[in-house]
C-alpha cells in the first residue's frame, strides 16, 4: 500500500514537473521534481529491503522528474536570454526616439530663430 502510494504521489510529482517547464512558473518546478525524486529513490529502497526486484516504475518516476527539471532549466534560460534581447531593443528604441526628438527640436529652433 505504501509503495504504491509512493508510486502514484512520485509520477503525479513528475508530471506535475514537467508541465510547471513550460509555464512561466518554471523555477517552482525544481521543487516538485526534486520531491519526486526522493519519492522515486524512497521506492527502490523499499523494494530493496524486501528484497524484490527493483521495478521500472521507480525509475521512470526519477526519470521524469529529471527530465522536468532538465525541461525547466533551459526554458528558464531560454526566457533569460529572450528578456535580455528584449531589453536591449527596447534601449536601442529609446536611444532613436531622444534622437529624433532632439532633431525635431533642433528644427523647431531653427524655423523659430528665422
Amino acid at each position: 500500500m505504501i509503495k504504491s502510494l509512493l508510486y502514484f504521489t512520485g509520477i503525479m510529482l513528475s508530471i506535475t514537473t514537467l508541465v510547471m517547464a513550460f509555464l512561466p512558473i518554471n523555477k517552482l518546478a525544481i521543487i516538485p521534481g526534486m520531491i519526486a525524486i526522493i519519492l522515486g529513490v524512497v521506492y527502490i529502497i523499499k523494494n530493496k529491503k524486501e528484497n524484490k526486484t527493483t521495478k521500472k516504475q521507480s525509475y521512470i518516476v526519477i526519470g521524469l522528474a529529471i527530465l522536468g527539471i532538465a525541461t525547466a532549466s533551459i526554458m528558464d534560460i531560454y526566457n533569460e536570454k529572450n528578456t535580455i534581447t528584449k531589453d536591449d531593443n527596447f534601449k536601442q528604441k529609446e536611444e532613436n526616439s531622444k534622437r529624433e526628438a532632439v532633431e525635431e527640436l533642433e528644427s523647431i529652433i531653427d524655423h523659430l530663430e528665422e
